[in-house]
């Protein structure tokens, strides 16, 4: 299922969500990057990342990894305990670097939540 981004880009004030849509389509795939932003919105790496730093204060990747964390908090509350199973559906390869990526980024494990 591929969406037109770029036209709900121009339909969409909020640069954000058309970015969280973007990254929940391909939110599984462990090679997933700004790359496949920029191409599916059709802008360049410089744009993509001027806008995202100004927004958030964030550079694009470090954003990417902060909506799959909050991604998995939200599958964890939800019930699923295993965080290989967690981890797999929002794009990391295992439940431990999951963990450490959620202590590195929010200085919480990712229970805590």
């Amino acid at each position: 299922m591929n969406k037109d981004f770029k036209s709900l880009l121009d339909e969409n004030e909020n640069f954000l969500e058309v970015i969280e849509a973007i990254i929940d389509e391909h939110i599984e795939d462990k090679k997933f990057s700004s790359k496949i932003i920029e191409k599916e919105l059709s802008i360049n790496r410089t744009k993509l990342n001027k806008i995202i730093r100004e927004t958030t204060g964030k550079t694009v990747k470090n954003y990417i990894i902060e909506y799959r964390l909050l991604k998995a908090t939200d599958l964890i509350k939800t019930g699923i305990k295993d965080l290989d199973e967690v981890a797999k559906k929002v794009g990391f390869s295992n439940g431990s670097f999951l963990k450490d990526s959620c202590k590195k980024h929010f200085n919480k494990s990712i229970e805590g939540f």
